[in-house]
C-alpha cells in the first residue's frame, strides 16, 4: 500500500489511506479502519449496498461528500458514511458510461449521451444535458462551469449553485 496516494489503489483489493482511514476494496464491499488506532483492538467499517438486492455491484468511488459509492454499470448507489444507509440514483434510462464527482454533485453520462446531474445527498436530479456523443472524457469544473467532453465535441454548462461546494 502506498500512504502517500491519496485514492483507490490498483489490483483486485487495492488498498489506500485517506482522512485518516485506512481502505480496503473488496468488490461489492469497502472496509475501513482508523489507521492511528492499534490494530489489534480497531473496529472496522464496512459498506455495502448488498441489502439492496443487487449481488453485481461494485465499489466504484469514494469516500466523497459523506457517500461511498457502488455501481454494476446500469444503477448507482450511495452508501452514507454517517449511518450506512442506502442512498438510490435513480431515473437512468440507459447504461452508465462514466461518473464524475464535483462538488456536491455527481454527473452521470448514460451510454445514450444523456446526462443527469444529481445531488449526491439528496440522490434528486439537478439538471440533465443531452450530449449527443458515446465516447466520454472526464467531466471537469471551471469558473463555475462544468465542462463535458464527449467524441468530437466540447459542452459546458453553469454550474447549478445547489451542487456547488461552499
Amino acid at each position: 500500500m502506498n500512504v502517500t496516494d491519496r485514492g483507490p489503489g490498483a489490483g483486485n483489493f487495492p488498498a489506500w489511506y485517506s482522512g485518516n482511514r485506512i481502505y480496503l476494496n473488496a468488490g461489492n464491499r469497502l472496509y475501513s479502519y482508523p489507521a492511528d488506532v492499534d490494530p489489534a483492538k480497531a473496529t472496522r467499517d464496512t459498506y455495502s449496498v448488498e441489502g439492496v438486492g443487487f449481488k453485481d455491484l461494485r465499489y466504484a468511488a469514494g469516500p466523497y461528500d459523506e457517500r461511498i459509492l457502488f455501481t454494476n454499470n446500469s444503477g448507482l448507489y450511495g452508501v452514507k458514511t454517517t449511518d450506512k444507509s442506502t442512498v438510490y440514483y435513480g431515473g437512468l434510462r440507459n447504461d452508465i458510461a462514466r461518473f464524475d464527482l464535483i462538488g456536491h454533485g455527481v454527473y452521470i453520462i448514460q451510454t445514450d449521451g444523456r446526462l443527469i446531474a444529481m445531488h449526491l445527498r439528496t440522490a434528486k436530479p439537478v439538471v440533465q444535458l443531452k450530449t449527443g456523443g458515446n465516447v466520454f472524457g472526464p467531466s471537469l469544473s471551471v469558473d463555475g462551469m462544468i465542462i463535458v467532453q464527449s467524441k468530437g465535441k466540447v459542452q459546458a454548462l453553469k454550474e447549478p449553485d445547489s451542487l456547488k461546494m461552499k
